[in-house]
């Protein structure tokens, strides 16, 4: 009798671990980390600056980007460049989603970060902080690396600071 009344407690207890681990909440392994930034050098205050960067989604859900801030300039929008009728054109969107296990790029060509009305140039070896907010009300902060320019070639210098 007590064998029976002993078996059955173990077979309920293991109903209830495998209950609790199919409707357990993943956790986010490995967080989101922010690598490579980098941002044009502009040697004039008041036009607009870009920042590229690299955003690699570690959680096990996606994430969206939804904005960015600093203090270096009055607003900061995320663009998208593409093209039409063979003309090369940016225009701002609202959000970003990135895939659980996706890396997003911030790439000349693609999308970026335009810094408009910047407060001050961006002279090569100055490094000043860029914040990424996303959906979840998270927000990440990165300090960006201003290169020079070189005509189309870019010479970057990359932060490689997980957050």
């Amino acid at each position: 009798m007590l064998y029976k009344v002993i078996r059955t407690n173990i077979v309920y207890s293991l109903i209830l671990i495998l209950f609790l681990i199919h409707n357990s909440e993943p956790t986010n392994a490995g967080g989101v980390k922010v690598s490579d930034s980098w941002a044009r050098e502009s040697i004039v205050a008041g036009r607009p600056g870009i920042v590229y960067l690299t955003i690699t989604n570690h959680t096990l859900s996606p994430i969206t980007l939804i904005g960015a801030d600093t203090m270096i300039s009055k607003k900061v929008q995320i663009h998208e460049t593409y093209k039409e009728n063979n003309i090369t054109k940016m225009r701002p969107i609202d959000k970003v989603t990135i895939a659980s296990g996706a890396r997003f790029k911030f790439q000349p060509g693609g999308y970026h970060f335009m810094l408009v009305s910047l407060n001050q140039s961006l002279r090569p070896t100055d490094i000043f902080p860029l914040v990424l907010y996303f959906a979840d009300s998270e927000k990440h902060s990165v300090n960006v690396h201003v290169v020079k320019n070189a005509g189309n070639s870019i010479k970057k210098r990359s932060d490689h600071h997980e957050h």
